[in-house]
């Protein structure tokens, strides 16, 4: 690592080549639609089950809709991605899997709890700064009521 002139310390990384975000895109529930931040979001959704049957299902919905739109809204297709960093709080990575296999998309599945989002915001962007992929989607989801459910 001493070689390795991008290291800074222990835990930071500066790119010779920097990767940037080109587009994001965010669902939220209505709670989180009306909080100080609800304007920020790119579809607060009404209906927790977005639809589905069950809670699992509807977080499935959650991440596919998700791509779906953030596709649409960068005019970037599947076949453009390289690879998804992606994660959520279900065993075994269920809603990741199921909401994102239609995509076909190489995944490398993330199982950081809470820190997913930032886990695969950092894996993506060392994977296209080191010119292994010239775009990646990284993504993370929580629903309220399958992995906080009580």
């Amino acid at each position: 690592m001493e070689n390795n002139k991008t290291a800074i310390g222990l835990q930071s990384i500066a790119f010779t080549n920097p990767a940037y975000i080109q587009e994001y895109y965010s669902i939220v529930g209505k709670k989180e639609g009306q909080g100080p931040l609800g304007k920020y979001f790119g579809h607060v959704e009404s209906d927790d089950m977005f639809g589905c049957n069950t809670w699992e299902e509807a977080e499935s919905t959650l991440q596919a809709e998700t791509v779906k739109l953030l596709l649409n809204r960068s005019g970037v297709s599947a076949s453009d991605i390289r690879y998804v960093f992606a994660g959520d709080l279900l065993g075994q990575l269920m809603a990741t899997s199921f909401g994102l296999a239609d995509y076909n998309i190489p995944l490398f599945g993330i199982y950081g709890a809470c820190s997913t989002m930032g886990e695969a915001l950092s894996l993506g962007s060392m994977t296209v700064a080191a010119g292994y992929a010239d775009r990646v989607l990284t993504l993370a989801s929580s629903h309220y009521a399958s992995a906080e459910k009580t």
